[in-house]
């Protein structure tokens, strides 16, 4: 075997080592250029100022080139915030626009369950809903225990209502639970107005066994008649004004000529009360049981 070289002829030899010798000069000449450049002197040399002058351009395409991507990376990082910000918005606005569907839809149900139960417009109240818990054979027509206490925000004096109108007042509370006293307790009264006549009048319970109220006038020429619609006068601030009441049955003179007297029926059924609502304070929609 021929040692690595032997068999080519001396003129290619010559041309390698020329090339070596040639790249090695060029890599002292750079080092030395570089050594030279790194010095710090008054003035640079010829070549330094062509190679400066030469390298000027494409440096300050360099340049720009850099500061353009810094841009467009700048600009990258705010469209992305942007689009976030963009998302969140969209989020929060199909949010709203569920929730103003909801309050349709809850306006709409306050004022079929307002109509169903003989309700005006409550205005800043509104209504806690309850299921009646506990109620004596013995005070039937007196008074009914629901399941809404202080807990719920319900404190005594509060006005209770059901289907029809007016049934009560709350008289005491626990965490839990609500006594209400019915209107047809002979310890109640509350302010009535008379709807054909604006007459006002005084509802009392008469404490019968019954649904049956007793109604006298406030003043001597107060007027009202069999079939009239008795609700409630607002005076007093338990019950709303124009909450229904009654409906007079019967009426006669007071037996001291001054006025008026009779006797009405409840326009929401005392004698079956299956759930109630109390009138509370403060927006909203009525709370399920």
């Amino acid at each position: 075997m021929r040692p690595r070289g032997e068999g080519r002829p001396p003129t290619e030899r010559r041309a390698r080592g020329l090339w070596t010798l040639a790249w090695v000069a060029g890599a002292v000449v750079l080092v030395s250029l570089a050594y030279v450049t790194a010095q710090v002197r008054p003035e640079r040399s010829a070549p330094e100022r062509w190679m400066a002058d030469v390298l000027a351009v494409p440096k300050g395409w360099v340049a720009q080139v850099a500061e353009g991507m810094s841009r467009a990376m700048e600009n990258l990082a705010r469209l992305a915030s942007l689009q976030r910000a963009y998302r969140d918005l969209e989020e929060e606005n199909r949010a709203l626009r569920l929730q103003l569907s909801l309050l349709s839809g809850v306006e709409a149900e306050n004022r079929e369950l307002r109509r169903q139960l003989g309700l005006p417009e409550l205005g800043g109240m509104r209504l806690l809903a309850a299921d009646v818990i506990d109620r004596q054979p013995s005070r039937w027509y007196a008074q009914i225990v629901i399941n809404r206490g202080s807990a719920d925000g319900v404190a005594p004096q509060m006005a209770a209502v059901a289907a029809g109108g007016v049934i009560g007042q709350v008289q005491t509370v626990t965490a839990r639970t609500a006594t209400v006293t019915l209107i047809s307790d002979p310890r109640m009264a509350l302010g009535g107005l008379v709807v054909r006549t604006g007459d006002l009048v005084l509802v009392e319970g008469t404490g019968s066994g019954s649904m049956l109220l007793k109604v006298r006038s406030l003043t001597p020429d107060a007027s009202f008649e069999s079939g009239d619609r008795i609700v409630a006068s607002g005076l007093g601030g338990v019950y709303p004004k124009g909450v229904a009441v009654a409906v007079v049955k019967e009426v006669r003179r007071s037996p001291d000529r001054i006025g008026l007297e009779g006797w009405a029926v409840a326009t929401a059924n005392l004698h079956r009360i299956p759930y109630a609502y109390v009138i509370m304070p403060g927006p909203g929609r009525e709370q399920a049981p």
